[in-house]
């Protein structure tokens, strides 16, 4: 029973992973797409922001490190190992790190210029 659950997760291990990265890829990739727009708005002389555009590509870093994060774990806890422990710890830790970046992003770029406006109409 041992040998056919490590069979498994050795199998759905790579599979869960290339998802995590075809997600990383295509929010990249819709980042950069992105990124193109607001240089073409800017180019044209219209006022633009970023926000939107770093907030998109943090969160398809976080969900492809969500993959990786779920294929790590199965595959820790059924084949463990030292270096699957610590390489769990590093996608934890870049995890909360992005995490804690786009709660900034969206305190700074979001919740301030609604407050600022709020303040100007009280005024």
């Amino acid at each position: 029973m041992n040998d056919f659950l490590v069979t498994i997760v050795e199998t759905a291990y790579p599979i869960i992973d290339f998802f995590g990265i075809v997600v990383i890829i295509l929010g990249v990739l819709r980042g950069l797409y992105d990124l193109l727009k607001i240089v073409h708005s800017s180019l044209q002389g219209q006022k633009v922001r970023i926000d939107g555009f770093l907030d998109n590509i943090m969160k398809s870093m976080i969900i492809g490190l969500d993959f990786f994060l779920a294929g790590d774990l199965i595959y820790t806890v059924v084949v463990p190992s030292t270096e699957k422990l610590v390489t769990l710890g590093g996608i934890v830790f870049i995890r909360i790190v992005l995490e804690f970046f786009i709660m900034h992003v969206r305190r700074t770029h979001l919740i301030n210029p609604i407050a600022k406006a709020d303040k100007k109409k009280k005024a």
